[in-house]
């Protein structure tokens, strides 16, 4: 599969999820490499900055990895120009906290103040086409469900209001509050599953 054909199809699957799309080709708009960008990834409300999400194919950096024939799929968010100098330190403890919990991908914080979050997806060349907007899929949820997670106590550190230790806090309550309702919904859902009555 043709990478910019890839892109079209995560493209697809971004406007189907409700999201919308804006794919570019190389060269236009001066634009590095062929890419796919949601502009509203992850939109808090209120006067709160979204969390926009670009989605790329870029070269391996290692020659093995063309051999392997695989492409490496990135996935990055950013919300501009968010850190505060003031409470920087506490933000890369905080985000060294979550880095250290979350099962795919990292956050980091540049010198302008943009926090990212970014996860590189290996897809073999020769992956049919379901099963690679199977797994594009499975990362956009996965990042989408971890940004809503870690967004908020994140503001919190960065506007003073939180140290990296109570945010962290803060986000054990919530990820475990949606636990129990992600239990509570898979219950409900076994319970309706009329196999489950036979």
């Amino acid at each position: 599969m043709e990478t910019f054909d890839a892109l079209r199809l995560c493209a697809a699957y971004a406007e189907e999820s409700g999201l919308e799309a804006v794919l570019t080709r190389k060269g236009e708009k001066d634009a590095p490499f062929d890419l796919l960008f949601l502009p509203d990834f992850l939109a808090p409300g209120g006067d709160e900055a979204p969390m926009s999400l670009s989605v790329y194919f870029a070269a391996s950096s290692y020659a093995f990895m063309d051999r392997l024939e695989y492409d490496l799929l990135h996935l990055m968010g950013y919300i501009e120009h968010l850190a505060r100098p003031g409470t920087l330190r506490e933000l890369r403890a905080f985000l060294g906290e979550v880095n250290f919990q979350m099962p795919i991908g990292a956050f980091d914080v540049d010198a302008d103040g943009t926090v990212f979050l970014r996860y590189t997806l290996p897809v073999p060349r020769e992956m049919a086409q379901e099963a690679f907007l199977r797994q594009f899929g499975i990362a956009l949820g996965l990042l989408h469900a971890f940004a809503l997670a870690f967004l908020p106590a994140m503001r919190a550190v960065i506007r003073g209001q939180r140290t990296a230790k109570t945010a962290m806090d803060l986000v054990r309550e919530q990820l475990d509050a949606l636990q129990a309702r992600i239990s509570a919904a898979l219950e409900e859902q076994k319970g309706e599953d009329p196999r489950e009555q036979e």
